[in-house]
């Protein structure tokens, strides 16, 4: 009888073991495909430039990704890579928070939009953002928009100032909320948005797009924008 109990118990550890180690290697492929589906594409759109690059030749490289968004703006295409699994994100939910992180990667999203005016490209928006404790909506994240002069004011996500020369940075931090939405006073999401046109210097458009994608292969939390882009 206690042979039995002990192979029962053996089997039902070799599942656990299994199962595990299944979801391991199903979170962490499945975010290393879309952390290199986001570097290929990063590096896409690093090669255009508003004002000059058209929508034809655009269309032309960002047609071989997959991840098309048809339900953004008619002027623009959209891509964007989530790390992790959402059936796993699903279970982790109904378990204990200490399981549930070690179970999951932290949230993380990277996108790209491309945006069109008359044939040309005239905006490249470039963002990441990722969860600082779990279960936070609000991010670190660090967004960054290469603009063409021309259509300045009616695209820009984040405020410039009136004598914007071409390059502008802006930065604000968040606190952490309870359960009910009450401010914890812990400081947890830091957001930083950077503004370019054609004035911006080589150096600062090369910084600006120099975006880390390890935040969406870590099981260890961002703990700034700096971690997303230096």
């Amino acid at each position: 009888m206690a042979s039995r109990v002990r192979r029962v118990v053996g089997w039902i550890l070799l599942v656990v073991f299994l199962l595990v180690a299944f979801l391991f290697a199903s979170e962490m492929s499945v975010a290393w495909y879309r952390r290199w589906q986001a570097s290929r594409i990063l590096a896409c759109v690093k090669r255009m430039r508003p004002g000059v690059t058209t929508e034809a030749q655009a269309e032309s490289e960002l047609d071989t990704f997959s991840a098309y968004d048809a339900g953004l703006l008619r002027d623009r295409t959209g891509y964007g890579f989530y790390n992790g699994t959402e059936w796993l994100w699903t279970l982790a939910s109904h378990l204990p928070m200490p399981l549930a992180e070690r179970l999951t990667l932290p949230w993380t999203f990277f996108s790209v939009q491309v945006g069109y005016r008359d044939g040309l490209v005239a905006e490249i928006r470039i963002s990441e953002m990722q969860d600082d404790l779990a279960w936070i909506a609000r991010p670190n994240s660090a967004m960054v928009e290469v603009l063409w002069s021309r259509v300045e004011g009616e695209r820009q996500v984040a405020p410039v100032t009136r004598d914007f020369n071409g390059y502008s940075v802006f930065s604000r931090s968040g606190v952490a909320v309870n359960k009910n939405g009450k401010p914890t006073g812990v400081e947890c999401c830091r957001e930083r948005f950077i503004t370019l046109d054609e004035r911006a210097t080589t150096q600062q458009l090369a910084e600006s797009e120099d975006f880390q994608l390890q935040c969406m292969t870590s099981f260890r939390h961002c703990s700034s924008d700096r971690d997303i882009l230096p």
